[in-house]
């Protein structure tokens, strides 16, 4: 997936797949959180990962919903369905009071994802030279 162009056109730069595991072995001794493989229940098949991540956003630490699946695996439904667990996951079990997406403006199937999780654009930002939509999600009583 890392080293699809397709998969990553909204990305920078390209990524090191053992560096990104690492990263993510990181993130999980230090938050007890990071990325998640989307697996397919009928197959057993990996299509992709969801995770909450933990990015500094104009000096201030977040708790992100990100997603990222293989091409073949686009628009049916599974990162909406995995960004809805990863929200009531993170509302419910870590008790996060608010959630966010950093999204390029170009992407929007993804920004239709964080719609369907029920995220709103708040603000621009640049992150890592970047400029992002920032959508995000305030927990309700529900949760």
């Amino acid at each position: 997936m890392l080293s699809d162009t397709e998969t990553m056109q909204y990305f920078e730069k390209k990524y090191d797949a053992q560096k990104w595991l690492y990263g993510i072995f990181k993130d999980y001794e230090k938050y007890g959180h990071s990325f998640w493989a989307v697996i397919l229940k009928e197959t057993g098949k990996f299509v992709g990962q969801v995770g909450i991540l933990n990015p500094i956003v104009e000096g201030r630490q977040e708790k992100e919903i990100a997603y990222m699946l293989n091409k073949k695996s686009w628009r049916k439904g599974y990162a909406s369905e995995a960004t809805i667990a990863c929200r009531d996951y993170g509302f419910g079990h870590f008790d996060f009071e608010r959630l966010i997406s950093m999204i390029v403006p170009e992407n929007i199937p993804s920004i239709g994802v964080a719609k369907k999780v029920g995220m709103e654009l708040e603000r621009m930002a640049v992150v890592d030279r970047i400029e992002c939509c920032i959508y995000s999600i305030e927990k309700s009583i529900e949760y």
